[in-house]
């Protein structure tokens, strides 16, 4: 009888063992798999913030990269225009070098996604001053004559520098209206004064 006593205690505290022990092996095995699948999802919605972070960081810095690109063409056309207006001296050749250079940069301008209306007005202006300085150094004008009609051109050369600066500063789309009407009556002052 306690033979049968032992016998019937340890088979059960074997069987009891064995549930306990694959109880805790499933446990173990579930537990794991919700904690891993827990992380996955944590990973993959902070990769996706993630994400959309560094694509708006992206197109943050290249809209500062094309505003920077915009700087420097107009600061380059501004350079090119007092240049343009010494060029005169040099000859027609030095003329229509400056000339292709102030087209490079409001080309430059242009493609770093300055404003078309705004391009095509200093192209005019640009033009009208070229043949202006292209005439001025091929006429036959005394020196005194030619003067006088230096005098006239730099108010112009420095309305365009103003001009230019006001672009430079006219990244707030509510200033662009002013900026076109200014260059358009600039281009048509320029037009008007370009005979000497």
């Amino acid at each position: 009888m306690f033979w049968t006593l032992a016998t019937t205690t340890a088979a059960t505290t074997a069987s009891d063992n064995s549930a306990q022990l694959w109880s805790g092996v499933y446990g173990a095995i579930i537990g794991a798999l919700f904690s891993a699948s827990i992380a996955m999802v944590i990973v993959w919605r902070t990769n996706k913030a993630q994400k959309a972070l560094a694509a708006d960081q992206l197109a943050e810095q290249r809209r500062e990269t094309a505003r920077t690109r915009r700087i420097e063409a107009i600061a380059d056309l501004a350079a090119i225009s007092m240049a343009l207006q010494e060029a005169h001296r040099s000859g027609e050749e030095a003329i229509t070098e400056a000339s292709l250079r102030a087209h490079a940069a409001i080309v430059r301008w242009r493609i770093s996604g300055g404003d078309a209306e705004m391009s095509s007005s200093f192209e005019e202006i640009i033009d009208d001053m070229t043949s202006m300085y292209v005439d001025l150094a091929n006429s036959k004008l005394s020196s005194t004559e030619k003067s006088d009609f230096l005098r006239k051109l730099s108010p112009i050369a420095g309305k365009m520098k103003a001009a230019l600066y006001f672009v430079a500063d006219a990244e707030d789309p509510d200033k662009a209206p002013r900026v076109r009407s200014y260059l358009k009556a600039l281009a048509k002052s320029v037009g008007e004064e370009s005979q000497p």
